[in-house]
């Protein structure tokens, strides 16, 4: 069961959610700009402190996609009943002349006897405005 769910509206504002049920999907995301400047950010739907979240044990399919693009990495992924602490991060381009971006997003969870989560992709070559989101959907 999915509980204290923060969402975003507008783009800035963060509003907590009802009790979710096990089936439903849970995301951020932000609307961003790819472009040939060199660096990488907190996206800010995710904020620096990241986004606490209470996941239900059981398999997750865990991704992000970049709407707009056709682009879209996800894995599968058992996870233990607890609070996370949900966060990621958009870098690059490694190479301005290139595009080349790179994703990251972790789950740490706040109990110390689990193991962190890592999700990371590199070679986005992408240019452009895009609406970036990650998820987290039970597959039960």
């Amino acid at each position: 069961m999915l509980a204290g769910l923060l969402s975003l509206v507008a783009l800035t504002a963060l509003v907590p959610a009802g009790p979710a049920h096990a089936a439903d999907t849970a995301t951020i995301s932000r609307n961003i700009y790819l472009g040939p400047e060199a660096g990488g950010a907190v996206l800010p739907s995710t904020p620096a402190q990241g986004l606490r979240i209470l996941l239900a044990a059981g398999d997750y399919r865990w991704g992000y996609k970049l709407e707009g693009s056709g682009y879209e990495f996800s894995v599968n992924i058992k996870l233990a009943r607890g609070y996370y602490l949900w966060q990621c991060y958009l870098q690059g381009p490694k190479y301005p002349s290139n595009g080349n971006y790179g994703s990251d997003c972790f789950l740490m969870p706040e109990n110390p006897n689990y193991s962190l989560a890592k999700l990371n992709r590199q070679d986005m070559w992408l240019y452009g405005d895009y609406r970036w989101v990650s998820y987290l959907d039970p597959q039960f």
